[in-house]
């Protein structure tokens, strides 16, 4: 199949695990936009909209809050989510659901500052 002038999707990362391990369901989200990336698609080619709640609610925290919420050194995903922030601006946003962050004991402003909070996971997805 072709592809199209412009593709837009939502992730929606709900897969949680070992925390002492980058997250599984992120890596493959990297993987998947540099393959993109890397097949020629040009920035405005493709929208992309990563939705993190449910059991990957707390992989977008910061390094501070992550080892104090697992009692790890840090978070191991961070630089998983460092190689999307370049790409946050042009083509690929980031929202964590911000009643399960709540729920899990986390405030906002725990969440590293590159990815928005979003009232919920469900608004979030229906509005993208």
């Amino acid at each position: 199949m072709q592809r199209r002038s412009v593709t837009k999707f939502v992730i929606d990362l709900t897969r949680g695990g070992d925390p002492t391990e980058v997250n599984i369901a992120l890596e493959k989200v990297t993987k998947y936009v540099n393959i993109y990336a890397s097949g020629g698609a040009e920035l405005a080619d493709v929208q992309i909209a990563v939705v993190f709640h449910a059991d990957a609610t707390l992989v977008v925290l910061n390094s501070d809050a992550y080892a104090k919420a697992f009692g790890t050194k840090d978070n191991p995903n961070i630089k998983l989510l460092q190689m999307l922030q370049p790409l946050h601006a042009a083509n690929v946003q980031m929202y964590v659901c911000g009643q399960t962050l709540v729920s899990k004991g986390s405030p906002p402003e725990d969440v590293v500052v590159f990815i928005e909070t979003a009232v919920s996971a469900l608004t979030a997805v229906a509005n993208l």
